[in-house]
């Protein structure tokens, strides 16, 4: 099964949408990705034409390979884990709260990398339900939650 086959089984069980739907979606998330392979992030006009999320996840990877290596899917899913610690012992609307917001969007590009997969095309799509984690208006750190379902649950 490819990686956008275990999203798509991953997003219809977790959010109970049409198994259509859900593997256009990880359709579209991977041949968006496919796009983005061959981007040098050294390159500023190709950077400026893409879509702000893009950017982010080919800078990132960029950055990771370049700083750290390759991740493995284990290391960004606890990664996630913890940034998600941090957003629970924050206070609302405070700059901590925002930084683990932001860094779990970080982890998710990541993941999305790791995966194959664009962020841009996952990180908007809605959750099919409002959780302790979910933020209103912000859709990242209930996506990622269904992102990283993809991790652990691929090796099975």
């Amino acid at each position: 099964m490819t990686p956008a086959e275990k999203l798509a089984k991953r997003v219809k069980q977790a959010t109970g949408m049409a198994w259509s739907d859900a593997a256009g979606l990880a359709g579209m998330a991977h041949a968006r990705f496919e796009t983005l392979a061959g981007v040098d992030a050294k390159d500023e006009r190709a950077m400026i034409a893409l879509d702000p999320y893009d950017a982010i996840q080919v800078r990132l990877a960029a950055w990771q390979s370049r700083n750290f290596g390759v991740p493995t899917t284990t290391q960004i899913v606890c990664g996630v884990g913890e940034e998600l610690a941090e957003f629970d012992a924050a206070e609302p609307d405070s700059a901590e709260e925002d930084d683990a917001i932001g860094d779990v969007l970080i982890y998710c590009a990541q993941l999305c990398t790791a995966y194959r997969l664009s962020l841009r095309e996952l990180i908007g799509q809605p959750i099919g339900h409002m959780s302790r984690w979910s933020v209103p208006g912000d859709r990242s750190v209930g996506s990622s939650g269904l992102l990283c379902h993809v991790a652990p649950k691929g090796g099975q």
